[in-house]
């Protein structure tokens, strides 16, 4: 579950990545940011962030993650410094893939 719909979530990261380039790179610091605006919107406490996530009441990270990779992919302006090196791993991986099944 999103506490943001999905058009909200795709323009808070998009405001993210063009305004935090160091976000671009870390998926953890990303979701952080996010966890982190969602809990002070709402007034809960930080300390209960396990919680929160595990009932459902902050942004899946996966669905943040999703949305970081989609918006890279269409605009080369949100791509962080390791982008190009992780499309060539990633074709390392599918060549492996191939091969080896």
């Amino acid at each position: 579950m999103s506490i943001l719909k999905p058009s909200a979530l795709k323009d808070k990261i998009t405001s993210l990545l063009q305004n935090y380039a160091h976000l671009r790179d870390d998926d953890n610091k990303l979701v952080a940011n996010i966890w982190h605006a969602e809990i002070a919107k709402k007034g809960w406490q930080h300390s209960d962030t396990l919680k929160l996530y595990a009932a459902g009441k902050l942004t899946n990270a996966d669905s943040i993650t999703r949305c970081r990779r989609k918006l890279q992919e269409m605009d080369a302006t949100l791509r962080g410094a390791k982008y190009n090196q992780r499309i060539a791993d990633q074709q390392t991986v599918i060549n492996d893939l191939r091969t080896n099944f």
